[in-house]
């Protein structure tokens, strides 16, 4: 997230799926706004602070460190894999 908070062209790639998302919805007049590089690099670094508080708490508590981090693996690969059979599946539905 970092690395895409500092790069140019951020901008230009969030506001054209922003309006590709509203050509597929028929949303003519989207009430969104684009994400601008001080939004992204604020998410980055609240993501960082998360991810950082969630290795001090599972190192405080009575866990098998190791069996949790492979959850979290598991989990993380699973949705990201699935929103990609996802965007796949509807490319080809769209031609």
């Amino acid at each position: 997230m970092l690395y895409e908070a500092l790069r140019s062209d951020v901008q230009e790639t969030v506001d054209e799926a922003i309006q590709d998302l509203d050509s597929r919805t028929g949303n003519a007049h989207s009430t969104r706004k684009g994400i601008n590089h001080r939004t992204m690099l604020t998410l980055a670094i609240a993501t960082s602070i998360d991810a950082m508080a969630a290795g001090f708490t599972l190192n405080l508590l009575a866990l098998n460190a190791r069996l949790a981090c492979l959850i979290i693996a598991v989990v993380t690969a699973g949705f990201g894999y699935w929103s990609l059979f996802r965007l796949a599946i509807g490319h080809l539905v769209r031609g």
